[in-house]
């Protein structure tokens, strides 16, 4: 989720260089290789810049949904395993160590617990940094609005984003 957040926040900081020069410009300063090919200009790089922006806004926001809606998502990603506690186990190791099996399970409940106190706590900074981002590019992407052709859609992606974020991840947590 970090390395998402992070791609996001430098994509838009591109984004907002790029809305600041003329659209028309040129970003080359040399002749295309072909006479038919026209070099990028700053309004084809917006477009590309704002849809991956977008994509990866809307990517990160509906990981983090997913993972507040199944923890189990966080279990299995980070090598955990989803076994079951109250699974029997082999006993052997334990026995010959002379391990309690209710130390066992008490030891097994003290991490579930403080796994889910981390859970809570990654999701609640996560959520905090991706709605930062959110709301950075609600200003970017409005700004880069004027360039981008009449044909195309003008949806707030970043507003929808960020009430599904407040609405449907944050209030989960």
């Amino acid at each position: 989720m970090g390395t998402l957040i992070e791609l996001a926040s430098s994509t838009l900081d591109t984004l907002g260089h790029l809305i600041s020069r003329p659209a028309g410009q040129a970003l080359t300063m040399t002749s295309p290789a072909r006479p038919s090919e026209a070099p990028l200009d700053v309004k084809t790089a917006i477009q590309a810049t704002r849809r991956t922006v977008e994509s990866v806004l809307f990517y990160a926001t509906t990981q983090l949904a997913a993972w507040v809606t199944t923890p189990e998502l966080l279990d299995v990603g980070a090598g955990g395993g989803a076994a079951d506690p109250e699974a029997p186990e082999d006993t052997t190791m334990g026995e010959s160590a002379g391990v309690n099996h209710g130390e066992r399970r008490a030891a097994r409940r003290e991490s579930t617990v403080m796994t889910e106190r981390m859970r809570r706590g990654l999701t609640g900074e996560i959520s905090s940094e991706l709605k930062v981002v959110l709301e950075k590019a609600r200003t970017v992407l409005a700004k880069s609005q004027p360039t981008t052709p009449e044909k195309q859609s003008t949806v707030d992606i970043a507003s929808v984003l960020l009430a599904f974020l407040n609405q449907r991840v944050i209030c989960s947590t």
